[in-house]
């Protein structure tokens, strides 16, 4: 009978025991994950222990306190970077993603964007330490973007080669850099280091555009610095958000002006006196190499019978207009001669320049007196005052002999003044060499006391005015005013100022 009654204990205790895993395994099979795949979203170059942000709750509600949940990552996380942690709130175990520490290696959005983990649930119970169950879920963790990476130019460095003549505005160089970050962060701003008056960058597409003319003769060379810079904000302060490449411009030659003609006039032509020269005729080109060298200088028109030439002078590009041959005045001959000069440059596309100058041959054949030079050069400082020396004139008349001088030409201003009898040229107004730089003076002189046609001879003057320190600066601006940030570093730039002196040196 005890035999039985022990029996039929050990089976209702096992009967009680089925039961009690039937009704733990009904409630473990409704013990699931909210949801069968999750998104997080965790900024690169978190540090450990740093959480991944949902926008949802993630985990399971468990309804049994008696039960424990643990979460683990068991696949999609090779390099280990996360670490899955259980929080109890009530009825809810959360399940939180985080950066795990020890991991040398940090999270790169620009290497690898998403993670797709499967995370498992254990769950035990505390009261029946034999039930164990098991659920599972996907997370897809998002890395965002940081402003880790300055933009980066490539090449570097640019070499480019522009014309002088290369019109105003037009694209001289595409600069390129890069930014693999997202949004404000990759967006890139160019600018030029330091301010230019002679070229500009377009901010955002990068294009190095020409604001002023070029100039060969003036700076052969510009050497410039652009910043790329990203609008973002810095992801480490003591990082640089910007990096720097070299611009080289070039500037080539171009045939720019055409040659200019300058004649220094003697009054008339004496035959048959000697030289039989009329004028000096000097010829300049502002152009470099080829460009500025000249080709020829020739009558064009005007001289149909030949009588005159063009002849090299004492000087580089200096010519002399002279008579072929002494004449003899008489009736068949013409009086007046308008004569086309054509000077024409090297260059490519060849320039020309055309002077029209006037011959008038003189009848008379009596000794003119002459001066002692043809031409003279001469400098003066600008602040000599009136009255200053400048030249005293000379010829080869004899002392008995009475002439006259007399400024024929160059002094419309009134400048000079020459003694009539003694030939001493002085100043007699005040010079501004930044107003007039250069005079050029025809003199002449001739015997009052000769019958008939007064014959008189001819020279050039050439008056250089020298520079002295007569002008002050002045600003370019007397009163700006200026938008300064207060967050900027000491020894940022707070304003540029200009100013220009018209003196030289």
């Amino acid at each position: 009978m005890a035999d039985f009654h022990l029996i039929q204990g050990l089976y209702l205790a096992l009967i009680v025991k089925l039961l009690l895993l039937q009704v733990a395994s009904a409630m473990f099979s409704e013990l699931e994950f909210t949801k069968a795949q999750y998104n997080v979203t965790i900024p690169e170059n978190s540090i450990p222990k740093t959480q991944a942000l949902s926008t949802e709750k993630m985990g399971i509600f468990v309804t049994d306190p008696t039960l424990v949940i643990r979460y683990k990552i068991f696949a999609g996380d090779p390099e280990r970077f996360f670490k899955a942690e259980t929080r109890l709130v009530g009825d809810f175990w959360f399940l939180i993603i985080r950066v795990r520490t020890g991991n040398r290696a940090v999270l790169n959005r620009e290497y690898q964007d998403t993670y797709r983990l499967l995370v498992r649930a254990t769950i035990t119970s505390d009261l029946r330490r034999a039930v164990k169950m098991k659920a599972q879920t996907e997370v897809i963790v998002h890395v965002t973007d940081t402003n880790d990476i300055t933009p980066t130019f490539y090449p570097s460095s640019y070499d480019v080669s522009v014309p002088e003549d290369k019109p105003l505005h037009s694209s001289i160089l595409q600069l390129s850099a890069h930014d693999p970050d997202l949004g404000i962060n990759g967006e890139i701003y160019y600018s030029l280091a330091e301010p230019s008056l002679q070229f500009a960058v377009h901010p955002t597409r990068g294009v190095l555009t020409l604001t002023r003319h070029l100039d060969y003769q003036k700076q052969p060379l510009h050497q410039l610095t652009i910043i790329a810079k990203d609008r973002g904000i810095k992801f480490r302060v003591e990082e640089l958000t910007s990096r720097l490449a070299t611009v080289t411009v070039k500037v080539t030659p171009v045939n720019l002006y055409p040659p200019e003609i300058f004649v220094r006039h003697f009054s008339s032509l004496f035959s048959p006196s000697d030289p039989n020269i009329y004028a000096v005729v000097g010829v300049i080109d502002k152009d470099l190499g080829i460009h500025g060298e000249l080709e020829a200088l020739e009558i064009i028109e005007g001289d149909s019978a030949g009588l005159f030439q063009v002849t090299p002078g004492n000087k580089l590009n200096e010519y002399n207009m002279e008579l072929v041959q002494p004449l003899t005045r008489d009736d068949t001959i013409p009086q007046d001669y308008t004569i086309t000069l054509m000077a024409k440059d090297k260059g490519i596309p060849q320039r020309s320049a055309t002077q029209v100058i006037t011959v008038r041959l003189a009848e008379t054949s009596d000794v003119t007196p002459t001066f002692t030079q043809a031409d003279y050069d001469i400098e003066i400082e600008e602040i000599s005052p009136p009255g200053s020396r400048v030249l005293h004139l000379k010829t080869t008349a004899s002392e008995n002999r009475p002439i006259v001088f007399r400024i024929e030409s160059g002094n419309s201003n009134g400048t000079f003044s020459v003694h009539s009898k003694s030939g001493l040229l002085t100043l007699a107004t005040p010079l501004d060499k930044e107003t007039k730089p250069y005079y050029s003076l025809t003199v002449s002189v001739f015997d009052p006391s000769s019958r008939g046609q007064k014959r008189k001879s001819t020279a050039i003057v050439n008056v250089r005015v020298l520079d002295n320190n007569d002008n002050d600066p002045v600003f370019n601006s007397t009163m700006d005013s200026v938008v300064f940030d207060e967050n900027r570093p000491a020894g940022s730039i707070v304003y540029t100022a200009y100013a220009v002196d018209k003196d030289e040196g």
